[in-house]
């Protein structure tokens, strides 16, 4: 209650407050293309660009819709929407100094000639970025961007050309710089190379790791493990062979949070490992693949796996979620 109080009273007006900082060639710019008068406009009661710790360009452009929605103005979203969340984005560049974590997605005017992914004008959040420790990219389907964002993160994270044909290369090359540093890591469809696997394996600290949606080679993961695997806490796993599990037995013994899809030939090797820990969320998913068109495990099944549960679950555990069983009155 008191938060909300305090908010209303800070941001009174927020998206006028955040045009203030905007330079003078900005402004202007941005006056004759929006029609608004920016220079109208009070200065913010405090000075929140040098607290600033979070920013999302889908906040920045949550904001603008919103002010849209509440104005006078008639929005075109070609001629306005971009050049005010441009506008904005490039001014937290120059403003913010504390940036811990940042949030990019496909949302963004990616296309936009001074675009919030502009390779070019990214540079000027060089000192913004400076205390970066999360990072979210969300890379679109199309091709052709590619390119782009790998130019973006190697400006971004290392200021060097791009030199690699290979999609993931050139990201993870970027992200070297960053291994002392990054603290959560999550990847999705990704295909990793020799060269990635040993970046990935010099991040010793690691807090959270998240490899989904891709089938990994039994090279990839205990490479991982071994190197990373006592600094980990929040892991999320799937198509995991038993090979990956040993290996997990043996390095990663401090996770607090496991989600993890396992074939249902494989799950009574999983328990050994669940009883070291000392879990306190724990999502396990069985997968299917190659059997009949069952989604769920059997009866016999599910009581097998509910049985290696009792025996194994720690005490610590406060959340347990079961994807792909089949609970009958029976079992209960």
């Amino acid at each position: 209650r008191w938060c909300n109080i305090a908010v209303s009273l800070l941001w009174r007006r927020p998206f006028t407050e955040y045009v203030v900082p905007f330079n003078d060639d900005t402004v202007e710019t941005r006056a004759k293309i929006t029609c608004i008068e920016f220079r109208s406009y009070q200065e913010p009661m405090f000075s929140y660009a040098k607290y600033l710790q979070e920013l999302s360009d889908v906040s920045i452009i949550k904001s603008v819709r919103f002010y849209a929605m509440y104005q006078a103005h008639q929005f075109s979203f070609q001629n306005t929407y971009n050049p005010i969340i441009d506008a904005l984005w490039h001014m937290f560049m120059r403003q913010c100094t504390k940036i811990n974590s940042l949030s990019i997605t496909i949302l963004s005017p990616i296309n936009s000639p001074t675009g919030i992914m502009n390779v070019n004008n990214i540079m000027e959040a060089k000192l913004a970025l400076s205390h970066l420790r999360n990072f979210s990219l969300v890379i679109s389907h199309n091709e052709n961007d590619y390119w782009k964002i790998q130019e973006l993160l190697n400006k971004l994270l290392l200021n060097v050309d791009c030199y690699s044909t290979n999609i993931i290369t050139a990201p993870m090359q970027a992200l070297k710089s960053q291994v002392d540093w990054l603290t959560s890591l999550i990847f999705e469809y990704v295909h990793f190379d020799i060269n990635s696997v040993t970046i990935l394996s010099t991040m010793i600290n690691l807090d959270s790791l998240q490899l989904k949606k891709y089938s990994w080679p039994n090279v990839i993961i205990p490479t991982i493990f071994e190197r990373t695997g006592d600094t980990l806490n929040h892991l999320v796993i799937d198509h995991v062979s038993i090979y990956v599990i040993q290996i997990a037995k043996e390095y990663c013994l401090n996770i607090k949070t496991l989600y993890i899809q396992i074939g249902v030939e494989n799950f009574e090797y999983i328990f050994p490992w669940i009883k070291k820990l000392k879990l306190e969320k724990f999502n396990l998913k069985f997968l299917l693949t190659g059997r009949s068109r069952r989604i769920t495990l059997s009866i016999e099944e599910t009581s097998k796996v509910l049985q290696h549960l009792g025996q194994s679950i720690p005490l610590t555990l406060t959340y347990l979620r079961l994807d792909g069983i089949k609970i009958s009155k029976k079992i209960i």
